[in-house]
Order: C-alpha cells, then structure tokens, then sequence
C-alpha cells in the first residue's frame, strides 16, 4: 500500500543510519479517516539527546559522527534535475549544499547486497546536484512554479534486501529506531519517510513497512524513493533531504561521470543503517536491542492508539464469533480463549496442509478453549489491521521466513513457534535450521518477553519425490537435486512448499500453552528437553525469585536431531565454509562465532 503526499514536500533527508524521534500525528488524519490521538505529545515533550555527546555542533542525528547519514539542504526537483534553491528560513552560511552524486553500479551492488537471482536497477532514481546552482541569482528557481513543502525533513531509508521484511526490521528498523530517539526532532509532522528500493521489480510499499515505519517517530507518510524523483509539470522544494543507508565512495575519479565535478560527494546504497548501540554482530549481544526496539514499537502505538487494548478485544471476540464459538451478544469473557494463528503465504513456502491442522487442532483443543485459526499478513488491508491481528494472538506457529517477522508485536508471554526447513547436507541454507544458537530471523526474539520455540521437520516435510524410497538417502539425493526436471528448483528451502504433522501442533499446544500457568524457567526447560522443541528464549520465573520474570536461553546441541552424514569429512568441511561466508556476506553470525 502506498501513501500519496498530501503537500510539496519541503526538506528532504537521506541517511545512511536513520536516526528516527518519538513523534506520531498529531492533528493528522490516518488512512482509515479517523484522528490520531497525539495528547501524550503535549506534555514533556521529547527527551533530551544523551548528555555523554555535546550537541553543539550536531543537534541531530544525520548530523552526527557515524550515522552514515547524508543530508542536503533547499534542493528543489524539476523536469529531469535537481539543483539548489535559495534558503527557505536558513542562514546562508549554514547551509549544507555540496555537489553531490548517488550512483547505483550493478557490479557493486550485486556484491554488497548479494542478489544471488540478479538485479534490476530502478532507473528513475537520479539524484545529482551541482553545488555551482546555489547562487546569489538561483536562477533554477522560479517562485510562480516552485514551491516548499510544509515538512521539513524528508527522510529516505535504504538497506539490503528491505523488501524482505525481517531484513527491513533488522537492517532498517533497528538502527533507524535508535537515532530518531537520542537525537529527536521538534515534532514528530517534521519528518516524512521514504524508502528506497534497489530492485525494481521490487518496489512494492507493505502494509509491514508502514507497521514497523508506523512505531517511529514521524508524520505517517511512507512513498517509495521513485516517487519523491522530479516531475515535468512541478518544481518541488525541499528544506532538507536526508540519506540514511548509504556509504561515502572513496578514490572514485569523478571525470568519467556526468555531471560531476572535481570534489563532488559520491554516495551509493549501504548494507544497512548503523549505529554504535545496534551495531555489534555477535547474536549474544542481540537482546538488550531487539528488546528495547520492540518495547518502544509497541509503547508508540499504545501511545497513539489509547483505546488499542479494547481494539484487540474486538477483535479476538470477531475472531471467534466467525468460527462459532461465541455467540454476538455472548456475555462471556474472550480472556479466557487462547488464540493461536498457523501463518499461511499465498507462494513460496506455503503451508500446503494448513486445514487439516486447524481442523484437528480445534478438535482436539477447543474443550481447553484453546482455538487454531489461519492468519495472512499478506492478506492484511492495513499495517492496523495487522497489529490487531498479532497483538490478539496467544501464539504463532510459520516455518521461518519473512512472515514471523511481525510476530515481533504478539503480546507479552505469548509464544512463537518457528517451523526450520529440512535442509540436508547436500543443499545450501544450513543456517536457517540451527537449535544451538537463534536462527537469522530468530535473534530478534532474544532477550525479549517473549517465549520463542523452535522445531526441526524432517523429510516428510517436503512433497517432493515421493516415489523414491526416502531411506536411500542417495536416491534420494539424486531426485531431490535433479536440476533437469526442475524438481531442484522447488527443493530449495526459500521456495519450497512443506507438510507439517498435525502431531507437531499438538505437541506444541500440549507442552506449552496447556501449561502456561507453570512458567518456572527449570520446568519449562524440562518441558522442552523431553520433546522435539528447542527453547531459544524462555521468558520466566527464576527458582529463586517466583514473582520476577527473566529471559533465558536453552539452546540444543548443534544438529541433535539430523542423522549422521554419510558422506567424507572433506565435503562436510567444504559446505561449512560456503554457508559460512554466506553467513559473513549476509552480517549473520558465522559458525566461528557460536564457538
């Protein structure tokens, strides 16, 4: 879903570390054609940036030393250019107006950013500015057709792969998150976000971009970078433009390229949004972060939304009013339902016996007024339909994969199950099955008050090859890894299909929900150790204090569940080092680390 804007926009701003400042709408009317609820706003106001930095010089934070930020000031788009109009309320002495060029090289790009299926460049994305057009004369700029927008800072956000939604939360999300709330703005109407897409055939706003770009503080407008490029039939200004997600070039020699002169300023596309709180890679590190940004996402939100709680009530009595199990005018309390969404994709991985599953799960279940359904993020008309989706859940079971991400937002002690894909040692991907550390996606639950629970499936997982006895695991190999029947092409994890045994959810539901009144960090410890789960974070009662909750740890031992390889200790070893410099390329931990 894309917003349009709602006025020329005035300052536009461009980091390569979004710093981003607790400030919701206020006074602004959301998609649904209801006022935001912005009182908070008029108390205290914002808090002050950290009393360890001086802010002297560097009041906020695209200004600050390794924000990886990069900002212009009064530049105004028109016909196929941009250049620079005069000051719209600045000194001209600080104004911030370099020759400055984005390039986007396609080698470059496919190595930092990986694009293991290629890459198509949006080529409407052009941004280059001459500081020689900021004269005294500006002869560029004409008042009858050129115009500022009422929004000072305008912000566009670029990371790897943030079309993928548990990237975007990490790389953009984590980082962004951090500067906007040390180093806020004035007001939160001060800063409009845009988010820049590499690939093209990508460019697709989500309803979970807004979500999670909603929890920061900016005005509510979220477009795609394409749309912010110049028009023919307007000149648009802007106070200032700010740049995050990007990286400086060095020893580029500017004379081969249009338009630049000697000392121009050539930035590119970054892997991420930095910053020395979020940036330490080690995943033992990862809970006080993803904890803390989780905390505040959803503290913006209940901020904003005062009545959001009987919002969720509405909507788990919705919920089961449809499956008839409540009656409309029932006076009964949904407090006493658990509510656990199955997370169902409409391609790629998609949960190919989701039915009969809900259906033994609720026959089994629904006497403990415990109730499965199927949830769609992807079906979702709105990043508030998708809160009140996950924030209504008691638990929520998807084999890993971007749509776990906003399982982020599930109340505290509620569960997430995350199904790990069958990977066998001939195929690439081992990463995303590990049991003796969180998994890329799953680090985000560390630390958190959340319970996050793991589940290796096995062969019959995958409905592929089934004519082949799957004991001979050579035979096996050979038709799962045909590439000249294409069966190779639907065996691979990121796109694969999968079959979950109806026994998995009902072990689940068994061994945690039907005992989550006996949250002792020992006991449920226990209860995982004596099925196939594996507890990557347990949020508990300490044996010695029974009235205080702590986030802890029990990881399984590395591949505790895979049979032995039957195959030489040399090709184990090549695979190990491919998928660990996978990991190191992609800034996941590698096996090194977990050591």
């Amino acid at each position: 879903m894309r917003r349009g804007l709602t006025a020329l926009p005035t300052a536009l701003l461009i980091c390569a570390i979004g710093l981003r400042r607790y400030s919701p709408n206020l006074g602004r009317r959301n998609n649904r054609g209801t006022d935001w609820d912005d009182r908070y706003l008029t108390g205290d106001g914002p808090p002050p940036p950290p009393t360890t930095t001086s802010t002297s010089t560097a009041k906020y934070f695209w200004e600050r030393e390794g924000s990886s930020c990069i900002h212009v000031d009064d530049v105004c788009g028109h016909g196929s250019g941009w250049f620079y109009g005069p000051s719209s309320g600045h000194r001209e002495a600080s104004l911030h107006q370099p020759s400055i060029l984005l390039v986007q090289n396609y080698s470059d790009l496919i190595e930092t950013h990986i694009y293991l299926d290629g890459l198509m460049i949006d080529g409407r994305i052009r941004f280059s500015v001459n500081s020689s057009s900021s004269t005294t004369r500006h002869g560029n700029y004409d008042d009858s057709t050129c115009s500022y927008s009422p929004v000072p800072n305008h912000l566009v956000v670029q990371s790897a792969y943030n079309d993928m939604m548990g990237e975007f939360y990490s790389r953009t999300i984590l980082g962004l998150n951090r500067w906007m709330r040390d180093f806020p703005t004035s007001s939160h109407e001060d800063v409009q976000t845009y988010i820049h897409f590499i690939d093209r055939r990508k460019g697709r706003i989500l309803e979970g971009h807004e979500l999670f770009l909603g929890g920061l503080p900016n005005n509510g407008i979220f477009d795609s970078f394409a749309a912010l490029m110049p028009k023919n039939d307007t000149c648009q200004c802007y106070e200032r433009l700010i740049f995050c997600g990007y990286v400086v070039k060095d020893g580029i020699t500017t004379t081969s390229m249009i338009d630049a002169d000697e000392g121009t300023i050539i930035f590119a596309p970054g892997q991420s949004i930095t910053n020395p709180k979020t940036d330490k890679l080690d995943w033992r590190d990862a809970g006080d972060k993803y904890r803390i940004l989780r905390t505040e996402l959803i503290d913006t939100y209940s901020r904003k939304w005062p009545d959001l709680n009987e919002r969720i009530v509405q909507y788990q009595k919705r919920i089961l009013i449809q499956r008839g199990i409540i009656l409309n005018d029932d006076p009964s309390d949904v407090i006493d339902w658990k509510i656990v969404g199955l997370t169902h994709r409409r391609a790629r991985r998609v949960w190919l016996n989701i039915d009969d599953v809900v259906t033994t799960c609720n026959e089994k279940f629904r006497l403990h007024r415990i109730v499965c359904i199927t949830i769609n993020v992807e079906a979702a008309k709105s990043a508030e339909e998708q809160l009140l989706m996950h924030r209504s859940l008691h638990a929520v079971v998807g084999v890993h994969g971007a749509q776990l991400t906003q399982a982020i937002l599930l109340p505290t002690h509620a569960y997430v199950l995350e199904l790990l894909p069958w990977v066998p040692y001939y195929l690439w991907g081992e990463w995303v099955t590990t049991t003796h550390v969180p998994t890329p996606l799953g680090v985000i639950f560390t630390g958190t008050d959340l319970n996050h629970v793991g589940h290796p499936l096995g062969r019959d997982s995958v409905p592929l090859c089934l004519h082949v006895n799957s004991s001979d695991v050579e035979a096996d190999r050979l038709c799962l890894m045909n590439q000249t029947s294409g069966v190779m092409d639907r065996f691979r994890w990121a796109d694969r299909d999968y079959i979950v045994s109806p026994r998995t959810i009902e072990e689940f539901v068994s061994t945690f929900l039907l005992n989550d009144d006996d949250t002792i960090c020992d006991e449920m410890r226990k209860r995982a150790e004596r099925t196939s789960f594996v507890l990557y974070n347990a949020f508990c009662k300490s044996g010695g204090s029974p009235s205080t909750f702590i986030a802890q740890q029990y990881y399984r031992e590395k591949n505790w569940m895979l049979p032995k390889k039957p195959h030489d200790m040399g090709q184990d070893l090549m695979i190990e080092k491919l998928n660990e410099g996978f990991l190191r390329k992609k800034r996941y931990p590698t096996e090194m680390q977990f050591k």
